[in-house]
């Protein structure tokens, strides 16, 4: 039975699980291992039906993607990586085509990109506004936004919503459902 809500899907980068993980390193590799916070928020997605996506950037040579997919793969109905050389996707290919493998039109998802210190979020937000989704920044909670205005950089590309916490976007979704269902 297709669903009459009108986001059904939020596709997270990276970052924003990275930054509520915690490391392990083993025979080389890192990867890292979901914490409490972001499996909740993954459960909560999961309860209301909220099909989860995940770009994956370009990674350094020691980061094992193949572990890291073995491990929490199961958790993503889809996932995509980076076309580009480096970083995230600049072009709305790969995120239309995890809204298609989760059988979801781009109209009917969230993307959210963090603004953690390392990753331009600016680049992954031009590619989901040019494939029609919804966008959200997830914010760190060192003041990304305050350093950024403090240095005078300014973001070509400004998200529709933000959150601060991985764990405000189940709320995020329900209340955005209610508001345009």
């Amino acid at each position: 039975m297709l669903s009459t809500r009108p986001l059904q899907a939020c596709i997270l980068d990276y970052h924003a699980l990275n930054r509520h993980s915690d490391f392990e390193a083993e025979g080389g590799q890192t990867a890292f291992a979901l914490t409490a916070a972001a499996a909740s928020c993954l459960d909560a997605l999961d309860a209301d039906s909220i099909k989860v996506g995940l770009v994956l950037p370009r990674f350094p040579g020691d980061f094992d993607v193949a572990r890291f997919l073995d491990k929490y793969g199961g958790r993503f109905s889809a996932v995509v990586g980076s076309d580009g050389a480096a970083g995230f996707p600049a072009e709305p290919a790969p995120l239309i085509a995890a809204c298609e493998e989760m059988g979801v039109e781009p109209w009917r998802a969230l993307a959210v990109a963090s603004s953690h210190v390392e990753s331009d979020y600016a680049p992954l937000l031009g590619a989901a506004k040019a494939a029609r989704l919804f966008t959200c920044a997830l914010h760190d909670g060192d003041g990304v936004a305050a350093r950024e205005e403090q240095a005078g950089a300014k973001r070509a590309v400004k998200p529709m919503y933000e959150v601060s916490e991985l764990g405000e976007l189940p709320l995020l979704l329900f209340t955005l459902n209610q508001e345009l269902g």
